[in-house]
């Protein structure tokens, strides 16, 4: 993905998108209403609006989304000079999907939701938001906005430190972005709250950034809440969606739902698990439901399956982040893991 940048115009640099990008993007932090009170779809969506667009290859199709790879090629302007820019390259696009039943309100509050948490975000190791698109070709009344990011041509974070297994300096600059990125969020009492592998893409330089926002809240937000779950996985803290993480939920803040910061401490230390051992979790273990009613009826034990295969230090400082109770977790900020090379 490559940018104009107006600021660098002037040498003819082409850069990629930098930290501050969504700002010069001009993507407002009013939240969009797309359907109208009778739940009607409109045309229109605040932010920057998307045109010049192509889809040509569906990625993935969720409970609730599609997921499709296009390309852009847009002059964009920038709200704050009125200087103008060009932005073109590989894009994904995630688009909600409208099921039979289902209430276009519904739709109009998950997309607002993703919207409103993503359009916020500017973060070295946060995916930008571009922008949205209306697929014109369909009819308005079907028609539901599309969130554009990048399309990162390395890969998720499990493809890329698998390819970099040797190369211990490139398996600590991931788990680092990802702990910086998982900081930033935090900071912002943003809970991501579906932390895993495939929600981490790496960008040209190497570097890890984080997306797919649809299940993320504001914890410190009264009324800002995810009660749709996505599906298990074995990076999803046991305690989702029981009594003791809804506990968790409360103690962090005033907003309800089903994730947590110390939910996204366990996401974060098997991501990192991930990255050093090359392993799932809990491989071969593949029985998502049977294996989390276990964790509620026997507790959550600690991936030990994996201690072997990552340096001791390593396990030291991650094994805190599986405590059974969500409260004796670090915070991000405090998780320290070693550093090997210099």
């Amino acid at each position: 993905m490559n940018i104009q940048h107006p600021a660098m115009c002037a040498c003819g640099s082409t850069l990629l998108i930098p930290t501050h990008e969504p700002a010069h993007l001009g993507i407002r932090n009013d939240a969009p209403n797309l359907v109208d009170d009778e739940g009607k779809a409109k045309d229109t969506v605040h932010g920057v609006v998307l045109e010049n667009l192509g889809q040509n290859r569906v990625l993935a199709r969720g409970s609730t989304a599609l997921i499709t790879k296009g390309v852009l090629n847009q002059t964009i302007k920038d709200e704050k000079n009125g200087t103008e820019y060009n932005i073109s390259g590989r894009v994904i696009l995630k688009t909600l999907e409208i099921r039979k039943g289902m209430d276009f309100k519904v739709a109009n509050r998950r997309f607002s939701r993703e919207l409103r948490v993503w359009q916020e975000l500017c973060h070295i190791n946060i995916a930008p938001l571009l922008g949205t698109w209306n697929d014109i070709q369909k009819p308005s009344l079907t028609r539901i906005p599309t969130l554009v990011t990048i399309y990162y041509e390395s890969g998720n974070i499990a493809e890329f430190s698998d390819r970099n297994r040797r190369d211990i300096s490139v398996l600590e600059h991931l788990n680092s972005g990802v702990q910086s990125g998982l900081c930033y969020l935090h900071g912002k009492d943003i809970v991501h709250a579906d932390l895993k592998p495939d929600n981490i893409q790496i960008d040209e330089s190497g570097s890890p950034r984080i997306l797919d926002f649809g299940f993320s809240k504001i914890a410190d937000e009264p009324g800002f809440t995810t009660k749709n779950s996505s599906k298990s996985s074995f990076y999803r803290e046991p305690e989702y969606g029981n009594g003791k993480g809804e506990i968790q939920v409360a103690l962090e803040g005033k907003g309800r739902g089903k994730g947590s910061k110390k939910g996204d401490v366990w996401a974060f230390a098997m991501v990192a698990l991930r990255i050093y051992s090359g392993s799932e979790p809990y491989a071969p273990q593949q029985d998502i439901t049977a294996f989390r009613a276990d964790w509620l009826t026997k507790g959550s034990p600690p991936p030990f399956g994996r201690k072997s295969e990552v340096p001791r230090e390593i396990w030291e400082t991650l094994l805190p982040c599986w405590s059974v109770e969500p409260a004796s977790r670090p915070e991000i900020t405090e998780i320290i893991l070693p550093i090997f090379t210099t």
